[in-house]
């Protein structure tokens, strides 16, 4: 169900949709870059590379000076860990890493939020606002709701408030690629903070981006590897 409220934009919900599919109108990604990360068990920053064919799979690439310490298969239902370094490996269900960071995040979402900033599912219920001159899609369903604050000329996302079940994702776009007049998150920061007010941070910092290129990664299990349970 799809809706609209107080509108004081120059488009409607539906020419605002549009706009949003046609950012989303690509084959492939490909975006090299750094990743760095913080929390209660572990923080550090490294070299990565992340590939989508879109609505199908995302590999994702860890170097550190050089050395590749992991590489991760992610697809609809479940996510598949080389680790370089110990040579072994695992894979989980999407539910299983769902629960992990407590907030009922699927693939679709990933892949949506990562390559165009934006994420349009029926599940949700969707109202377009204006809040102290700034655009604000705001969705909700009976799991979670999101909030993305949005600009224009490009379309982009700046920034994207996700809750369910008193735990908070927060994600800044401080900077977008433009790319086939299309603009494509190029900086994120990410907030993950759950009811009990731990705090996980991620930063995710791309050179590089390229749509629908030929380049391509690749993900195999070494028969060499021992498969952790």
């Amino acid at each position: 169900m799809m809706g609209t409220r107080g509108i004081q934009t120059f488009i409607s919900i539906d020419s605002l949709f549009n706009q949003i599919y046609e950012q989303q109108s690509y084959q492939s990604y490909l975006a090299k870059g750094t990743i760095a990360y913080s929390g209660s068990d572990f923080e550090g920053e490294a070299d990565a590379q992340l590939f989508v064919l879109k609505d199908s799979f995302a590999i994702c690439i860890i170097k550190k000076l050089g050395i590749e310490l992991a590489r991760m298969y992610i697809d609809k239902d479940s996510i598949c860990f080389l680790d370089r370094i110990e040579k072994t490996w695992f894979r989980r269900s999407i539910q299983n890493w769902v629960e992990s960071v407590s907030l009922p995040v699927d693939y679709f979402l990933i892949q949506d939020i990562l390559t165009t900033g934006f994420y349009l599912t029926d599940y949700l219920s969707y109202d377009w606002q204006q809040v102290k001159d700034s655009s604000v899609l705001l969705g909700i369903s009976e799991l979670f709701e999101m909030s993305f604050n949005i600009g224009f000329n490009p379309i982009n996302c700046k920034s994207i408030t996700f809750k369910s079940l008193g735990n908070q994702a927060e994600f800044n776009i401080e900077k977008s690629t433009i790319i086939n007049s299309k603009a494509i998150p190029s900086s994120i920061d990410i907030y993950l903070l759950n009811e009990l007010k731990n705090e996980k941070f991620l930063r995710i910092k791309w050179k590089e981006i390229q749509l629908n290129n030929s380049e391509r990664l690749k993900f195999d299990i070494p028969s060499r590897y021992t498969r952790r349970t």
